[in-house]
């Protein structure tokens, strides 16, 4: 390891000497483990909670985003990206859920304003976000960074084709491409633009990627991730 420069530096310094002693440490996803410089390193993920049966799914021309009202979750991309294609899906709306900054919220409504975007909604924070996956066709994410944003695994439960952008680091290892939705390049609004509105066109694929989403998600149930978490611990003991 590099010596350390400034006072980050010497703390990521201290924490790696600190981790390498351990016997494990674990990382949400793989691309994480490139941030850490030793060999002891694991990757889990969470895990959702599925229920034991399929709950049915009435979908609706719905898009959804959520997540706290922040700079990093970009929720000004989907809006101009939604601008670009609204006018040839009247029938269908987008609706971003959460709450959090207030000026970054006026600044998106007044986004919505200047921009005249129609059927475009900040619905404020639900207490209820299943029960409007369960509805909604298309779960949209344009973050700039995520981890591990279980707001996927709860959309592929519920069925919804999923548009993400291709950010750092965990839609990758949520989404497969092309499979149980469309991962779109990093921070490319006009791309993203293209791809949500050739998932809107085709209904039949739209339909075909929120089912498989449904089965892939399995692999994050509590039964499959707590497998991994004690084969861990009983080679550690070993």
């Amino acid at each position: 390891m590099k010596a350390p420069i400034g006072f980050v530096g010497k703390l990521k310094y201290q924490l790696f000497k600190l981790f390498g002693r351990y016997d494990c440490a674990v990382v949400l996803n793989a691309s994480e483990t490139a941030y850490y410089p030793f060999d002891n390193i694991a990757v889990i993920p969470n895990f959702i909670q599925l229920p034991l049966q399929k709950e049915p799914c009435t979908k609706e021309k719905i898009i959804i985003a959520a997540g706290r009202i922040a700079a990093v979750k970009q929720f000004d991309h989907l809006i101009k990206a939604w601008h670009k294609i609204a006018l040839q899906f009247p029938d269908w709306k987008v609706e971003i859920y959460g709450d959090g900054d207030e000026e970054l919220s006026k600044a998106l409504k007044n986004l919505i304003v200047d921009l005249q975007v129609p059927n475009i909604n900040l619905m404020g924070a639900t207490r209820d976000l299943k029960h409007k996956m369960n509805t909604a066709s298309v779960y949209a994410m344009i973050s700039a960074t995520e981890c591990f944003p279980m707001v996927l695994l709860e959309a592929q439960a519920a069925q919804m084709a999923i548009v993400s952008y291709d950010c750092p680091n965990g839609p990758r290892h949520i989404v497969e491409d092309i499979v149980t939705g469309v991962l779109s390049p990093y921070n490319d609004i006009e791309r993203f633009a293209a791809t949500l509105e050739e998932l809107l066109i085709d209904d039949n694929r739209r339909l075909r990627l929120g089912q498989q989403a449904a089965e892939q998600v399995k692999q994050f149930s509590a039964p499959e991730v707590m497998g991994v978490w004690d084969k861990l611990f009983k080679d550690l003991i070993e």
